[in-house]
């Protein structure tokens, strides 16, 4: 078991930085012609070239390609030796505290039915209301008549904005497998922005399931969305790097990963930036004395760079072609994701109370990475300390925005989960939801109420969290 999961305290994310690469605008999305199955997915790689570093700073490793069709029994995948980026790959979003994506017009999530089932909800930034992701008149919601209608909601669930199409992960989890039959296998489907035009492109054997590592990560290039699945036989386990193709529908496997634990942070360029923790797994370590690594594999030429490392139990993010990171010291560090070079640091007065030996990230936003911590007291309950460290000058603010959980209880960070040019997309609150499945077992989901807040009254405290109304 991983430190992160067996000690509360330790920071297992490391923050991305979100940004919106989509182009649409409405209440609900405008429709756009469907993803059409004959669009041509990506052509040859062109030729790369390696990162701009010390040849000591580099630890080349070749990357052979994925045997994820041989070990999983799966079909229907594309090239992987003609696959190549669309364009500059962004990072997204994958943390505590952010149930869904954006794009730079809305937000898309899933919420959990009463009955076993979900829909799916759109947050619309220039009205600031949320709806079901149907444009049908007099709809319930409440049945495969409905786009925003989905029959299960177990393993993992996020729909992408990826260019004009909307991309669905289903993780999957056979262990439902017998209550939900079909609906427990990962698989994915394609969509309109509006939720129109829904079509499954590809469903994994059962033995494979979506994004199992907590926080492991997601990237887009304007047309392919990179994510990892990880197949599971009597004698391995294996991680594969996959990437779907939006227009075309194109799932391709393209390398199984040789480390304990690659999670993706974004990339740089068309690069895409990884990062591993050697000896994570093993209990006998302190977290104290890991390091994190950060990679940079290069899809052209099939290289794996180890830029740089940083110690483990640390918070940072991508921010332009550099990496920043606070480290349990309280010392803010830059590094370049070209050259892998440590290019500045500095020490941060973190607000009083504030312990950066437990400290959990909360992404980059306006220049600014924030971070929250738990001040833990034997006299009482725990003391929330939330702030924001400005990156070109290293001051530490503490932020006011904070709610009361229902999960665990206890006052919690209002978290970022988008941005506009203006405005911030914030937690604000929770609801419970007790959801009965079909066996008539009972989950509970905590989905999350969220408010659209200037961004100087954010900044200066003084941001009304006013909870936008909940979606019907």
């Amino acid at each position: 078991m991983k430190h992160s999961h067996v000690l509360g305290r330790l920071t297992l994310a490391l923050c991305l930085l979100l940004t919106g690469c989509g182009q649409r605008a409405a209440a609900v999305p405008t429709p756009t012609p469907a993803a059409s199955a004959t669009a041509s997915p990506p052509g040859a790689a062109p030729a790369g070239d390696a990162p701009e570093a010390e040849a000591s700073s580099l630890n080349w490793l070749p990357y052979a390609p994925s045997e994820f069709a041989a070990v999983a029994g799966a079909e229907g995948l594309g090239d992987a030796a003609a696959f190549a980026p669309a364009g500059d790959i962004c990072p997204l979003p994958d943390r505590a505290g952010v149930e869904g994506q954006a794009n730079g017009e809305g937000f898309y999530r899933f919420i959990a039915r009463e009955d076993g089932a979900a829909n799916l909800c759109y947050l619309d930034f220039s009205s600031a209301q949320e709806v079901m992701l149907c444009s049908q008149p007099n709809c319930a919601h409440a049945d495969e008549s409905c786009p925003a209608w989905f029959p299960s909601l177990v393993g993992v669930n996020q729909a992408f904005p990826v260019g004009d199409a909307l991309i669905i992960l289903h993780g999957g989890n056979p262990s439902y497998a017998s209550s939900l039959g079909e609906e427990a296998l990962a698989r994915i489907e394609v969509a309109n922005l509006d939720g129109s035009g829904r079509r499954q492109v590809f469903r994994f054997p059962a033995n494979v399931q979506v994004t199992t590592l907590p926080r492991g990560g997601y990237a887009q290039d304007g047309e392919n969305l990179y994510f990892v699945a990880t197949t599971t036989t009597a004698a391995s386990t294996t991680r594969t790097l996959c990437a779907l193709h939006a227009p075309s529908g194109t799932l391709y496997a393209l390398y199984d990963l040789p480390e304990a634990e690659e999670k993706i942070l974004g990339g740089v360029g068309t690069k895409l930036v990884l990062s591993y923790s050697p000896g994570a797994y093993d209990m006998s370590h302190s977290a104290a004395d890991l390091q994190t690594v950060v990679a940079c594999l290069d899809l052209s030429n099939h290289t794996l760079a180890a830029l740089f490392s940083y110690p483990y139990v640390s918070v940072g993010g991508i921010a332009g072609e550099d990496f920043v990171v606070l480290t349990s010291e309280g010392t803010l560090c830059r590094y370049s994701l070209v050259t892998g070079k440590l290019t500045g640091e500095m020490p941060v007065a973190l607000p009083a109370g504030f312990d950066p030996q437990n400290m959990h990230g909360n992404g980059l936003f306006d220049g600014k990475l924030l971070a929250h911590s738990f001040a833990v007291s034997s006299d009482g309950p725990s003391a929330l300390h939330y702030c924001a460290v400005d990156l070109q000058t290293g001051a530490a603010q503490e932020l006011d925005a904070t709610y009361e959980g229902v999960w665990g209880g206890g006052r919690q960070p209002a978290t970022i989960a988008a941005e506009t040019a203006d405005a911030l997309l914030v937690a604000c609150g929770q609801r419970a939801v007790e959801s009965t499945l079909p066996s008539g077992e009972r989950i509970g989901y905590y989905p999350f109420q969220y408010a659209l807040v200037p961004k100087n009254d954010f900044w200066q405290n003084r941001a009304a969290l006013t909870p936008i109304e909940w979606p019907n």
